[in-house]
């Protein structure tokens, strides 16, 4: 911050009132120290942590999966440190550790930035307003099926299947665009290299010798075998993915169905 010596600017007067006693300042400049917070929802601080499409699975903060978080009155877990997640990743790239959930709970890389503790990742408040105004609206939604409209249970049981199969497909969808635009572009991008490799190999000269030296021709396909197994791996992945979410969409349809007959059969449907 400059000082230019006007006895009237605001922030001038602060200071004056203020003297700074943790920072570096001179005549004419001030250096202050600065505190980072993260916030955001979720996904982007897990990704951000380098547990990219793990924040449904694994707690940002603590070492936690969803099976133990969930448990009521539940030992609080180790907190996370970004010295602790880089440790896995060089023990899972040096073959130390074996890259299984149990090793490495959710941390599939590397943090993308390593100047933020974590400590510094703020809960996203908005988000835990939308979840209290959702438990809020079903709760409403329960008082009116149960003492207005009186529905039999069975058409309760119903739509509330209904509702999870629903958000269920929301969540499973959302991971699946998630890993499209994350490890499906790196899918697209093996297939490009690859291809590129592909045509190089082939190249000729016009005296009908290849274009590449035998040691690049060497390199090359040691680099195309290692691009078809990544591809191969993650093409595995997305066809797993993929098939999930039309299987739960075709869950729905028939959930959909069954709930349509049962209103029919109490009389809700005319």
């Amino acid at each position: 911050m400059r000082n230019s010596g006007a006895h009237h600017c605001p922030a001038s007067k602060f200071l004056n009132e203020n003297p700074v006693t943790n920072g570096n300042f001179d005549e004419h400049h001030i250096s202050l120290p600065i505190n980072v917070f993260i916030t955001g929802d979720l996904a982007f601080m897990s990704t951000l942590l380098g547990k990219e499409n793990m924040s449904t699975a694994w707690c940002p903060w603590c070492m936690l999966s969803k099976a133990q978080w969930g448990q009521r009155n539940h030992e609080p877990g180790e907190i996370w440190t970004i010295d602790r997640i880089i440790e896995i990743r060089n023990r899972v790239e040096q073959q130390q550790l074996l890259e299984i959930p149990e090793n490495i709970k959710g941390c599939t890389k590397k943090p993308l930035f390593d100047s933020v503790p974590i400590e510094k990742y703020i809960v996203p408040v908005l988000h835990s307003l939308i979840g209290v105004g959702n438990a809020l609206v079903n709760a409403v939604f329960e008082f009116v099926d149960e003492r207005i409209e009186r529905l039999p249970e069975e058409l309760i049981i119903s739509r509330n299947n209904m509702n999870m199969a629903k958000i269920n497909l929301e969540d499973t969808t959302e991971d699946y665009n998630n890993w499209l635009q994350n490890d499906g572009i790196l899918l697209t991008e093996c297939m490009i290299e690859k291809s590129n490799i592909i045509q190089q190999l082939k190249t000729h000269n016009e005296d009908g010798s290849f274009v590449i030296s035998g040691v690049e021709k060497r390199n090359m396909n040691a680099r195309k075998t290692e691009l078809n197994t990544t591809a191969k791996q993650l093409q595995i992945l997305k066809k797993k993915k993929s098939q999930r979410v039309e299987g739960l969409k075709r869950i729905l349809r028939a959930m959909n169905e069954a709930a349509k007959e049962t209103e029919k059969s109490i009389g809700k449907v005319e």
